[in-house]
């Protein structure tokens, strides 16, 4: 595909020339995620994806399964204000999650819906609409 776009291009060199420029260009951006990842400046999210490669015509010898199951993860560096002090207030959350099971029912926020509507109460404008009409 780099060969048909240099080609395109009008620049025409060899196959060799193409694979170790994309090696070098891999080698660096491999370089930057593990610098990233050391400064604790990033956050990770993964996906499970599943591919279906089945073959244009099936035939009774080819009977294999043609489910493939990727793991696809993207490294999202944070905001440039941003620092690993910032993120000291996870342990603090954990302990007061729901999910936690060694979470202190005292810790646990009990919450209802009614409240948590009035946090932020609405002033209703001369009109008499607000923004739920």
């Amino acid at each position: 595909m780099v060969q048909e776009l240099l080609a395109h291009l009008g620049v025409s060199i060899s196959t060799t020339s193409i694979n170790k420029a994309v090696a070098n260009l891999l080698k660096e951006s491999r370089s930057g995620i593990r610098r990233e990842g050391q400064k604790f400046g990033a956050m990770y999210a993964y996906d499970n994806l599943d591919i279906d490669l089945k073959q244009l015509v099936p035939t009774a010898e080819n009977t294999q399964n043609t489910l493939v199951h990727l793991t696809t993860g993207t490294m999202i560096p944070l905001g440039h204000q941003i620092t690993t002090g910032d993120l000291d207030c996870s342990d603090f959350l954990w302990k007061k999650h729901q999910n936690n099971l060694d979470a202190q029912p005292k810790d646990l926020p009990c919450i209802t819906f009614k409240q948590l509507l009035e946090l932020h109460p609405e002033t209703i404008p001369p009109d008499g609409l607000h923004h739920r009409k």
